[in-house]
């Protein structure tokens, strides 16, 4: 085996590790935030909880259990709150699984039966809101029917960003594997001109997939 070969296989380690230290951090503040919430629900602290499920579905990745939890505990909190006549309550806890999720939305949006539900549920409520003047003569169920599609309509993925987030990604990891597949020669000495190609597409793919994961 070449030492060119054995470049390539760390550096292909090395991204296998990096995804897999990405994936456990993701999983253990998922966790944490959800254990935080359930002791804030169950003393009775929901506007708090509140908070914390919110964060829990932020930090989503595909299996996870506690997202899927807390979402579960955001509409209970909410359908709670209905019942209490408290719309206010009921409208933070829908809202929180709604922003959630919107957050953590790519290519595609996760967690969609939940999302509509909560979308369903805010319409209605707020619905029941005083009415502008040029509301006043529409029934609850037309006024919902309007604040649910505005509600569908944002719900659309920022496409444009998805696909630099992706480029991005694409980028820095054939840049990495490539800088050190042609960045040296068989005496492992840099070759100054591949480094400096190789390198600058790793930190453009950086720099993309930040950008991406920020606006997606």
């Amino acid at each position: 085996m070449t030492k060119r070969t054995l470049r390539v296989y760390a550096v292909a380690f090395g991204i296998a590790a990096l995804l897999f230290t990405m994936g456990l951090r993701v999983m253990l503040a998922s966790r944490s935030e959800w254990e935080h919430a359930q002791a804030l629900d169950i003393s009775g602290n929901s506007d708090a909880a509140i908070v914390h499920y919110r964060r829990s579905v932020r930090w989503h990745a595909p299996g996870l259990p506690y997202p899927e939890r807390s979402l579960e505990a955001l509409w209970r909190l909410g359908q709670r709150y209905e019942v209490q006549k408290d719309v206010h309550g009921a409208l933070a806890a829908y809202r929180a699984m709604r922003s959630s999720i919107l957050s953590t939305r790519s290519f595609y949006t996760p967690h969609k039966a939940w999302l509509a539900k909560a979308d369903q549920r805010i319409a209605a409520l707020m619905a029941t809101f005083p009415r502008i003047p040029s509301d006043a003569g529409k029934s609850h169920a037309e006024l919902s029917k309007e604040y649910l599609a505005q509600l569908k309509q944002s719900n659309r993925p920022q496409m444009l960003w998805t696909v630099i987030l992706m480029l991005g990604f694409g980028g820095w990891t054939l840049g990495a594997i490539m800088f050190f597949e042609r960045a040296f020669d068989e005496n492992n000495r840099l070759i100054l001109r591949q480094a400096k190609g190789w390198g600058a597409l790793v930190i453009i793919g950086m720099v993309l997939f930040v950008i991406g994961a920020a606006l997606a």
